[in-house]
C-alpha cells in the first residue's frame, strides 16, 4: 500500500488508496481553495460530525475530505454534467478519512439524484456567482432533499471586496473574460443583501446568518484587511461572503421567490 501522510491531502480512484488522481496539496485549485475552504468549515464545524453532506460544484473535493475527516457519516459530491472534468468517468472517490460519492448532473436544471428529506447538510461553495438564470430549480431541489431544519451553507465573492473598488478606481475591469464554456465564469457576483435575498427570501430560510469569511493574505493586503476588520467593515470588503440558513419544508420551483434585488423579469428589444 501507498504510503501516505495523515496530514496531506490526496484521492485516490481505487478503494486501496494506490491510483492517485491529480487532486492532492499540489494541484494548483486546491492550493488557491484551500484556506478559503478551511475558513468556511470552521463557520459550521459543530455540525459536520455523523451528517450526510452534499457539496455541490465539489472540486476540488478538498471540503468533502475534510469533512470525513471531521467525522461525516456520508459525504457526497455533484459536479456538472456537462464539464469536462478529469473524473467525470468515476462515480466515486476514496480518501484516507473514507469514501466520496461523485455524482454528474446539470444541477440547475435536473433533479439531484437523493430522496426527499435526506441530507442533514448541502454546501454550494463559491457556485452560485456561475449561474447564467435564476436558479429557481436547483433551490427548490436542495430544499426537498434536505431533512427538516437541515442546512444549507452558501458562500459566493464579495462583489465589494476592496480590491475590486481599487481596481475600478484605477481603471482595471473586475469582470471576468469570455470563455468557451458559459458556466466557466461568473455571471452574477453578490452583495451581502443581495445573498441575504437569495437564502431568506428565495427559500424561506430561518435561523439564517450572513457572515464574512475572513481573509488571511500576507504583506500590505493582509494590513488592509486587518485595519477593515478593526474598522468593523470585514464584512462589506472581506473576499468571500458566507450564508447558513436552516430549510423547513420542501418548496416548488414554481414557488421559490425571485427578489427584486436579484430579479428582472424584463426582455430584451435589443435585438
Amino acid at each position: 500500500m501507498a504510503k501516505i501522510n495523515i496530514d496531506e491531502f490526496q484521492l485516490f480512484v481505487d478503494r486501496d488508496l494506490q491510483q492517485e488522481t491529480e487532486f492532492n496539496n499540489s494541484n494548483l485549485y486546491v492550493i488557491s481553495s484551500k484556506k478559503r475552504i478551511e475558513r468556511t468549515i470552521n463557520k459550521f464545524h459543530a455540525k459536520i460530525n455523523d451528517a450526510l453532506i452534499l457539496d455541490i460544484g465539489a472540486s476540488p473535493f478538498y471540503f468533502l475530505d475534510r469533512a470525513l475527516k471531521k467525522g461525516a457519516k456520508k459525504a457526497y459530491g455533484i459536479y456538472f454534467s456537462n464539464d469536462s472534468h478529469p473524473l467525470r468517468n468515476y462515480d466515486k472517490l476514496y480518501s484516507k478519512y473514507g469514501e466520496i460519492d461523485l455524482h454528474h448532473v446539470d444541477a440547475l436544471h435536473g433533479d439531484l439524484p437523493f430522496p426527499d428529506n435526506s441530507l442533514d447538510i448541502v454546501t454550494a461553495m463559491e457556485v452560485f456567482e456561475h449561474f447564467n438564470e435564476y436558479p429557481s430549480k436547483l433551490l427548490s431541489e436542495i430544499t426537498r432533499v434536505l431533512k427538516p431544519k437541515g442546512t444549507l451553507i452558501v458562500t459566493v465573492p464579495n462583489v465589494s471586496y476592496y480590491t475590486n473598488l481599487i481596481k475600478l478606481l484605477i481603471g482595471r475591469n473586475v469582470y471576468y473574460r469570455y470563455r468557451s464554456d458559459p458556466y466557466g465564469r461568473h455571471s452574477h457576483e453578490y452583495t451581502r443583501s443581495q445573498l441575504n435575498d437569495l437564502l431568506m427570501l428565495s427559500i424561506c430560510g430561518k435561523n439564517g446568518n450572513i457572515d464574512f469569511i475572513p481573509n488571511s493574505s500576507e504583506g500590505f493586503r493582509g494590513v488592509v484587511e486587518r485595519l477593515l476588520s478593526k474598522l468593523s467593515l470585514k464584512l462589506y470588503f472581506s473576499q468571500v461572503i458566507y450564508g447558513e440558513v436552516e430549510v423547513d419544508e420542501f418548496i416548488t420551483p414554481e414557488n421559490i421567490i425571485k427578489p427584486d434585488s436579484l430579479w428582472d423579469e424584463s426582455l430584451s428589444t435589443e435585438c
